[in-house]
């Protein structure tokens, strides 16, 4: 007996690590492509990437630099939903070079990450940068695409209360994109559909739903309120390289 249990110590032990040692291994290697046709009747096909934390890392972030290049020419449009790069990128280069493989219309809206690294980027100057490539940043606006309202928020989440505020600067449209999807719970939304990151799916053990920094328990995937309809992005990179069963994505949706 006492052998024995000292045998499934001695196999958890290996298991644990042998996961822990995976989860390091995953956000190097795995990105996915997630797509979704949804029954919207907008009319589009949107490219939504997320949470890249460009750090100027080889090889990982340059697999989601070739995706937005090989995938932006197939869509209508491309959304970027913030944190694409972080207080901890040593340059921007990175980030331009994302801005750069986007290939058609775009918008974008800032992370926590964006302006909490302001102090070594200011923000004006990203917005700058961003829209001399041609995108759009949406700060608490809507712009009119091919007929549909498309609004962004910027990001409120070190003062919540500002959630109302902000989303009367936008107001009802078909798509709204937040960079957190607490904008869901925290003001009256009206919108068809709404694009969120943040969570990184929960980054560890993201499928059961144990782990997210979202206050109202949104982790990954769709969720709906009423008639309106959220996605929320696993996110496309992370500030440390540690994921467990929660893979990097980046996401088409023909809405």
């Amino acid at each position: 007996m006492r052998r024995g249990r000292r045998g499934a110590i001695k196999g958890l032990i290996a298991g644990g690590l042998a996961l822990w040692l995976y989860s390091f291994y995953e956000p190097i290697v795995r990105i996915e492509v997630v797509k979704h046709r949804l029954d919207l009747g907008l009319g589009l096909d949107i490219l939504f990437v997320t949470d890249t934390h460009l750090h100027g890392v080889p090889g990982r972030e340059d697999m989601v630099i070739k995706l937005v290049k090989n995938l932006s020419p197939e869509v209508d449009l491309t959304i970027l939903g913030g944190d694409i790069y972080d207080e901890f990128s040593e340059s921007l280069e990175s980030f331009s070079s994302l801005l750069d493989a986007v290939n058609g219309e775009a918008l974008m809206v800032l992370g926590n990450h964006e302006h909490w690294a302001a102090g070594r980027y200011p923000i004006e100057e990203t917005v700058e940068l961003v829209e001399s490539r041609g995108i759009q940043v949406l700060r608490n606006r809507l712009v009119e695409y091919r007929g549909l309202l498309i609004g962004g928020i910027d990001w409120y989440g070190d003062d919540p209360g500002l959630a109302k505020k902000y989303y009367r600067g936008v107001g009802r449209v078909d798509i709204l994109v937040s960079h957190t999807p607490d904008i869901l719970g925290d003001a009256e939304v009206d919108a068809r559909l709404v694009l969120a990151g943040h969570t990184h799916g929960g980054q560890i053990l993201g499928p059961l739903g144990l782990i997210t920094n979202s206050r109202h328990g949104y982790v990954s995937g769709f969720y709906r309120r009423g008639e309106t309809l959220m996605y929320v992005s696993r996110g496309a990179g992370e500030i440390i390289p540690f994921r467990l069963l929660t893979p990097r994505e980046v996401t088409v949706l023909s809405v």
